[in-house]
């Protein structure tokens, strides 16, 4: 299972922001204790559902990028 996109929901109390996530599973997970320790659908995952968030900027692997080098002399 890998993640697929992030979103940044605020918390209730406090500052900060919980993220939650969607796998390429098609399943959702969050970072705060309700989901961790229980996994049950927190309401940070149903405001994502709903339309709520502040959606992350995807990962990008590095490029690899070959260098044009001679061959020693």
């Amino acid at each position: 299972m890998k993640w697929i996109k992030k979103w940044k929901v605020p918390k209730s109390l406090g500052d900060g922001f919980w993220t939650v996530s969607l796998s390429d599973e098609n399943t959702w997970g969050c970072s705060c204790p309700i989901w961790i320790f229980r996994r049950q659908e927190c309401h940070h995952i149903k405001l994502v559902k709903n339309g709520g968030g502040i959606l992350k900027e995807r990962v990008k692997k590095p490029e690899y990028v070959l260098a044009a080098v001679n061959k020693p002399t």
